[in-house]
This record gives C-alpha cells, sequence and structure tokens, in this order.
C-alpha cells in the first residue's frame, strides 16, 4: 500500500484520485487474461479460457508486470507542435463491424475480405478519405492481443483492414470503448472502471498501437453517468474521497489512461476524444454552449471534456453535433462553433461527426435531403474545423433522397453552394386551390437542381438552374398534383368547369353607319372553330395574329377576330338582329348572343359640335371599335365640324360608348364634344409662319376659322388637309429646322417634306392665345439631324 501511494507517477497518470488508491489496497493491480477466440468459440469449447480476473495472467505484455508498465507512462506532453499524418478535410465514415463488414451469420475469411473490399472501393468511389473502425464483433474482437477474445483467432481482419486501406490511401482510425473489458471468452462492458480495468486498458492500448499501423485512436465510452448502483459502487470503492469527487474523476482517470499509454507507447499515433453535442448548456456554466441539451458531458457524463482537451489528452477532437441547422435545443451551427473555438485554444483539429442515419427522415430538420450538405457548408465556414465524419457507412451509402449524392458533389467541388439553399418554390398558379375554365394549366417554380423534383410522383424537367415550367391537362372536375421536392410538398387542388366560349365583343346594342366594318371579337379555348352570324350572314373569326396589353399569355383561350361589314345605309333604320357566336372544340359546341345592331338612316349634315376636350381622339368611320388605329390623329380643343347622322352606339361588357361621325370622316367620342351655334365655310388661312427653338419646329397658321383637319404621313413628308377652307398662303422653303426643308400648298393641303426620310417623330396641335393652329413638331436630336 505504501508502495502504491509513494508513486505519484501512478497515481497522477492512471489514478488521479484517492478512491483508486482504495481499491488498490484491497488486491494487486492485475491485467484481464485469456487465450484466443474463434467466430462461434463458446467457453465450453476453450478449457484454457479464464473468467474474470486471473492473478496469474497479470502480466503478459512484453514479459513486463502490469503495475510495472503503468509506472512508465509519462506526464502528457504539448504534442501541438508535432507533425501527424493527417487529411486536409477528412471525409469519413464510421465502420461497423457486423453491419458495414463481417457480414452474414457465419462470415468466413474469405467473405470478410470481401466486404472490406468493396466497402474501401466504395469509400474511393464516394470521395471518402478516412475510416473510423469499430473494432467490436459481437462479444469479441477484430484485432488480435493478448487480452481480448479474438473474433477470428487464424485471421487478424484489423491487420487485413488497415493494409488494404493503406493501399488506397484511406487513413484508419479505430475506436477505443474504455469499458469494454475481457470477461473469460466474450467481451463484456462494464457500468464504471476501477483499477483492473485502468490497468487492462492502459497495457492493451499499448500492444494496439505497438502491434498496429493505424492513424489513431479515438477513445469513447468513458463517460460515468448517475445510475441507480453509483452511489454503491462509491461505497464500494471506499466512499472516502467524496460522491461528486468520485463521478467526475473516474472518466479523468480513463481518458488519461488510453491518452497517456499510447502517446508513451507510438508516440506518432494521434489520440483522440469523441463528445456528444453539448459539453455544458450556457444556462447552467457560464462558459457553456448556447444550447438546451437534455444530456451534457460535463453534468450528465461526469466528463469534462473541455478540461481534458485543455490538459493535452488530446491530438484531435471529434464531435457528434446530430442536431440539423434547425434544431431549436442543440443547433448544429452553434454546437460546432462552440467546439471548434475549444479546438483552437489548444490548436488542435475539430472533426464533425453528422447524423447521415437521419437523412431524409421525419428526424427533426433531417427531412430536406440536403441537411447533411447544408451542414457541411456551415462547418466549413467556421474556424478549426477540420473535416466532417458520418456516422453510418451502410446509410450513407444507401443515398435516402440523394442526400449522399449531394454531398459527394459538393466533396467534387461540382455543386453550386446557391443551389443547395433552394426550396421549392411554384410562382405560378399563385393559388393551390382554385375554379378554372381553363383545359390546361402552367406550373412555374424552382429547386434545387442537385435533387430530383416530382409532380405526381413523376421527374420534373428542370434546367441547370432548378428552374421549371410544366404545362398540365385538366380534366373536368378536380384535378390533384403532387409536388415532392427535398422533403417537401406542394399540392394544388384545381377545379375544372367546362366553357368553350367565355366572352365575346360587342354585346347590348351596336349602332352604325352604312357600311361600316363591326369588328367581332371572341375568347375561346385554343384550337376552336368560331363563326359569327348577323343578319344572315356568317363570318369566320380567326385567332388574333398579336396580343395586346390585356391578353393573358398564361391562358388557354385565344383572341379570335372576325370583321362583319354593314349594309349601306338606306332612308330608314335597319335593325340587323343580333350577333350570335358559336365556337366548336373537340367536338363540343357553345354560342353566345352579343349585341342587337342597327344600321342609320342616310342622314343629312346636323349640328355644329366643338372639341371640348384637350385632344379628342379620333377614329376610323368604316369600322367599329373603341380603339384608333394608326392613321387617326387627335383634333385639338377648340376644332369645329359637322355631325353627319346619329349617334353611334357601341357596347362592350357593362360598358356603353357612343360617337358622332364628323363631316371630316371621322369619329369622336361624344363626351370630347358639344353642340355650339354658328356655321362652317369658305375658311381663309391668311398667314403661316415657322420657329425653330432647338427642341420644336413650330408651323404656326393664322386661320380664320377652327376647322378640323385630316393629317397623314409617309416616309418623305407630312400632309395636312385642312376641311372648309378655300384660301391659304404661298408656298415658302424652309431653312430655320432641321426637320422639313419646304412647306408647299396645293388647294387646302398643306405639305411638309422632311429634309431626312422617316425623320417624323411626333406632334401635338393646339390653338395659342392669339387663336392661331400651331402644329409643334418634335425636332430629331443633332446627331440624327446632322447625319
Amino acid at each position: 500500500m505504501a508502495r502504491i501511494l509513494n508513486n505519484k507517477r501512478v497515481l497522477a497518470t492512471v489514478l488521479t484520485v484517492v478512491f483508486v488508491c482504495i481499491t488498490f489496497a484491497t488486491g494487486a493491480l492485475a491485467v484481464f487474461g485469456r487465450d484466443d477466440f474463434a467466430i462461434g468459440k463458446s467457453s465450453a469449447d476453450d478449457s484454457s479460457a479464464s473468467v474474470g480476473i486471473s492473478s496469474s495472467n497479470a502480466s503478459r505484455i512484453a514479459g513486463e508486470p502490469a503495475q510495472n508498465l503503468i509506472d512508465e507512462i509519462p506526464e502528457p506532453v504539448d504534442r501541438t507542435s508535432m507533425v501527424f499524418d493527417r487529411p486536409d478535410e477528412m471525409r469519413a465514415v464510421f465502420a461497423s463491424a457486423g453491419n458495414d463488414f463481417l457480414l452474414g451469420s457465419s462470415p468466413t475469411e474469405q467473405s470478410i475480405k470481401a466486404d472490406i473490399d468493396k466497402m474501401l472501393d466504395k469509400m474511393t468511389s464516394l470521395m471518402l478519405n478516412t475510416v473510423i473502425i469499430d473494432t467490436k464483433y459481437k462479444d469479441t474482437s477484430i484485432y488480435h492481443t493478448d487480452y481480448m477474445p479474438k473474433a477470428s483467432p487464424d485471421f487478424d481482419i484489423l491487420e487485413y483492414f488497415l493494409t488494404k486501406a493503406k493501399e488506397k490511401n484511406i487513413y484508419t482510425y479505430i475506436f477505443v470503448d474504455a469499458l469494454d473489458v475481457p470477461e473469460g471468452n466474450k467481451i463484456v462492458t462494464r457500468k464504471t472502471a476501477d483499477a483492473q480495468v485502468l490497468d487492462f486498458l492502459a497495457n492493451n492500448v499499448k500492444q494496439l498501437t505497438q502491434k498496429y499501423d493505424f492513424t489513431g485512436i479515438l477513445i469513447d465510452t468513458y463517460y460515468n453517468p448517475y445510475t441507480e448502483s453509483s452511489y454503491a459502487d462509491y461505497i464500494k470503492n471506499g466512499g472516502s474521497i467524496g460522491f461528486e469527487n468520485y463521478m467526475k474523476q473516474m472518466p479523468h482517470a480513463i481518458v488519461s489512461t488510453i491518452s497517456r499509454a499510447s502517446m508513451a507507447s507510438n508516440p506518432k499515433i494521434q489520440v483522440g476524444i469523441i463528445s456528444d453535442s453539448v459539453w455544458e448548456n450556457k444556462s447552467a456554466n457560464a462558459q457553456g454552449s448556447n444550447t438546451s441539451a437534455s444530456f451534457t458531458t460535463l453534468s450528465g457524463g461526469n466528463a469534462d471534456v473541455k478540461a481534458f482537451i485543455e490538459e493535452g489528452l488530446a491530438d484531435f477532437v471529434m464531435v457528434k453535433a446530430y442536431g440539423s441547422l434547425s434544431d431549436k435545443a442543440v443547433p448544429f451551427t452553434n454546437v460546432v462553433n462552440w467546439w471548434a473555438a475549444v479546438a483552437n485554444s489548444k490548436n488542435i483539429p475539430l472533426y464533425v461527426v453528422h447524423s447521415s442515419d437521419k437523412a431524409a427522415t421525419g428526424a427533426s430538420g433531417y427531412g430536406s435531403p440536403d441537411q447533411l450538405t447544408k451542414q457541411i457548408i456551415e462547418a466549413r465556414k467556421i474556424s478549426g474545423y477540420k473535416g466532417s465524419v458520418f456516422n453510418s457507412y451502410t446509410k450513407f451509402i444507401a443515398d435516402p433522397g440523394q442526400s449522399t449524392t449531394a454531398v459527394v458533389k459538393l466533396f467534387r467541388n461540382e455543386i453550386n453552394t446557391d443551389f443547395i439553399l433552394k426550396e421549392l418554390q411554384l410562382t405560378n398558379p399563385t393559388k393551390t386551390q382554385f375554379t378554372t375554365f381553363e383545359p390546361k394549366t402552367t406550373f412555374m417554380g424552382a429547386s434545387d437542381p442537385n435533387f430530383d423534383a416530382t409532380m405526381n410522383g413523376k421527374p420534373i424537367s428542370r434546367d441547370g438552374s432548378g428552374y421549371f415550367s410544366i404545362e398540365a391537362e385538366l380534366k373536368p372536375g378536380i384535378n390533384e398534383f403532387s409536388f415532392v421536392h427535398k422533403g417537401k410538398t406542394i399540392t394544388y387542388k384545381i377545379t375544372r368547369q367546362t366553357q368553350i366560349l367565355k366572352e365575346i365583343a360587342p354585346v347590348g346594342s351596336v349602332t352604325v353607319e352604312g357600311g361600316m366594318k363591326i369588328k367581332i371579337t371572341a375568347n375561346a379555348y385554343d384550337g376552336s372553330t368560331v363563326t359569327a352570324t348577323l343578319n344572315g350572314i356568317s363570318v369566320k373569326l380567326s385567332p388574333a395574329e398579336t396580343d395586346n396589353d390585356s391578353t393573358d399569355r398564361d391562358s388557354n383561350y385565344k383572341t379570335y377576330v372576325g370583321t362583319y361589314t354593314a349594309p349601306k345605309a338606306t332612308s330608314s333604320v335597319q335593325q340587323l338582329g343580333n350577333i350570335v357566336v358559336k365556337a366548336t372544340w373537340q367536338g363540343m359546341s357553345e354560342s353566345k348572343t352579343g349585341a342587337a345592331v342597327s344600321v342609320n338612316k342616310l342622314g343629312a349634315t346636323g349640328p355644329l359640335v366643338q372639341v371640348t376636350a384637350e385632344q379628342a381622339v379620333t377614329y376610323p368611320i368604316d369600322s367599329l371599335g373603341r380603339y384608333p388605329d394608326g392613321d387617326n390623329y387627335p383634333l385639338p380643343q377648340g376644332t369645329l365640324d359637322y355631325i353627319v347622322g346619329d349617334a353611334i352606339v357601341y357596347k362592350e361588357g357593362n360598358e356603353e360608348y357612343t360617337y358622332y361621325k364628323l363631316q371630316s370622316n371621322m369619329r369622336v367620342a361624344t363626351s370630347d364634344v358639344s353642340r355650339v351655334e354658328g356655321s362652317l365655310g369658305g375658311n381663309t388661312i391668311s398667314g403661316m409662319s415657322v420657329e425653330n427653338d432647338g427642341q420644336y419646329t413650330k408651323i404656326i397658321l393664322n386661320t380664320q376659322q377652327k376647322v378640323s383637319f385630316t393629317p397623314s404621313y409617309s416616309s418623305s413628308a407630312f400632309t395636312i388637309n385642312f376641311h372648309n377652307t378655300t384660301s391659304v398662303p404661298s408656298s415658302m422653303s424652309l431653312s430655320k429646322t432641321p426637320l422639313f426643308d419646304s412647306a408647299n400648298w396645293s388647294g387646302s393641303e398643306l405639305t411638309l417634306k422632311l429634309a431626312k426620310s422617316n425623320g417624323f417623330i411626333g406632334y401635338k396641335a393646339y390653338y395659342d392665345s392669339s387663336d392661331n393652329l400651331v402644329f409643334r413638331f418634335n425636332n430629331p436630336p443633332s446627331s440624327v439631324a446632322g447625319a
């Protein structure tokens, strides 16, 4: 007892606490001894197998007593300046014997080799450069040391694994499960550790690190959580150092023993610690992370992993960051940031373990298959992060929802990280439930091109950026469309009502002049045959060649247009009846009744009217519609003209439009003019002058009466025909304007010859304060004028 108490190195390295000394006082240190163990071999088959602690086998490492080995473990040294063989960015998987290799109920040496070869080939194809091997197979070990029962006595599985991995330039790490110890011919997991367990760990780790050429070891299962038997174990082991001290010092003794034994035995092998997500929540410890984990290593596992790292017991730390990016309790980014700061304080790498077994599942935050990829993208932004580990090889290669495909693309730099942030979005239709008369609908949206997107289970064709546009047929009744992408589903329910002919124009009542053309329009299904009938005459309507501002380009309805010419006027009003439009589509027909049409009788010149609007829009008299054409120019306020015949009425929808036909053969809205007293005729234009201010050219006419006029335009000239005019001024050459060369009169028609072909770019007519008629033309830009 005195010898052990005086050995401070033993206490510091292995025990670290007084309770271990008490344990040593009750019995000598011993090493777990046993014979080789084969797959399927029971204890009854191995007469030499020992059960429990065998004092006769307490010294089996290089012929030295176990206690002497413990004495040789040095104090920790600063290894941060050492250069280790590490990947620039670790891309690793956990490999579990029995799950990922060593498969089947009765594996043979040949099948085991095949499993390992296949696994390593697959890892290479997936851009993985590291494997972390769980060495436990059922209740045996895949490596050969003097202590652990062997899964295959005649075939060293770990040696084969390491050799083949090295051939493929794959780094290798092995788990050291601190509480797994031999008991007879099998491995058992202890609830806690005592001096004999620590002694075994030191000896076994020494033999492992001296015999095998792997990159590093990973210390696991070192927690000492509170259980129903914790206090009883404390009393059993002495019960004199305080219960809380006992609980927290046990993990330190385990980690310290394994770490120092490995570092002393083979300094080139890296020692790592694997930890759960949270050391401690900030709410419980000011140095903790912004998390609210239900389990923490410090309080729940009594393991001060942060202190272990700061003490220099680890060359790297590996953290199980299993919370998703959106996890409220243990958000991925918060966890990685905190551990990175701890790792950076000792200048050691941080490796992040991702929960690949949750990918594309219902686990919180993992519904979208891009979760793993997003985690890596976020981790790469954090200083200290040196790589990723996926916690299940089998789940990783299964590629659920193409989650692995995206990760591999990221490793190959084949992924645009902007796309990975995209979620499924549909911009059209804007509502997911609606009723329509359309026979088709167009779905437009965006997605992440790195993952499949489907509509009703079938892949969607998209461009390289993930955008798509799909035209879908709608059957009468309810149509359901379900879009699925990265775990997100958007469902449309569209009810289609059949309506071949949607609307027609004109409707209501229309009064026209004899010979006037009536424009008839109809909105009908694309591909319909459309006709209009009036007064016994049928007119075929054809699809409009051009769209206007009111055209719905996403609609499956098309605008059909036709023209009906009214009969010549007679001495009495002619009632032609109603326009009837019929549309036929895929064997189905539908009709609508439009406007009642009447033709004005031959009319004498009516009353005089004057333009009251600032600019009165003019319309053609040979066709009826509410829009002017390109040959119609407005009349300025004050213009006088006579009405011919009765008002022309045009109704479209609920709107009614009325017009007057003017003696000058143009049509104006009745609201733009008013009746006045007086007469027109024999007008004299007594003078003409020209002004140019650089921006405008003004042709100023001194006119006796404010008669109407009809402009026209060609590529070489702008012509104005003045009505009710008998006297005009002389022609003149124009040199002060860049727009016109001359102003020539021929009867009551003024022709302004353009200086440059097609040089006309607009004008406005108005009466100035002296009642002169002014035509203000826009001058061409100086660069054009001088060209």
